[in-house]
């Protein structure tokens, strides 16, 4: 895994939990390509079906991210019930980053 790709992680990670204080976890889905977060929120809206659809970001260097990101709002009572997207691999691959 490139570190500089868990670097990105780490940093989105700490100004999403500072910037959103209903947050309740950030998951990290390791790749070689792509920051890959959900950020699981009590309040964020529902799915209308079992499939999470993540919303892509390009690269900004001067915003200090190097490489694109997709992340993925979910409700914490949703969390368990939905499926990552195919090219993901398993919930059980996931890191959990935290805000610190």
């Amino acid at each position: 895994m490139k570190e500089d790709i868990k670097q990105q992680a780490e940093y989105l990670a700490k100004e999403n939990y500072s910037s959103e204080p209903n947050m309740s976890k950030i998951l990290w889905f390791p790749d070689e390509r792509e920051v890959r977060l959900v950020e699981i929120l009590d309040d964020a809206p529902s799915f209308s079906d079992n499939q999470m659809r993540p919303v892509y970001f390009k690269e900004s260097p001067k915003d200090r991210l190097y490489y694109p990101s997709a992340i993925v709002l979910v409700n914490s009572k949703d969390f368990n019930n939905l499926n990552l997207p195919s090219d993901w691999g398993s919930k059980d691959e996931a890191v959990e980053l935290s805000g610190d």
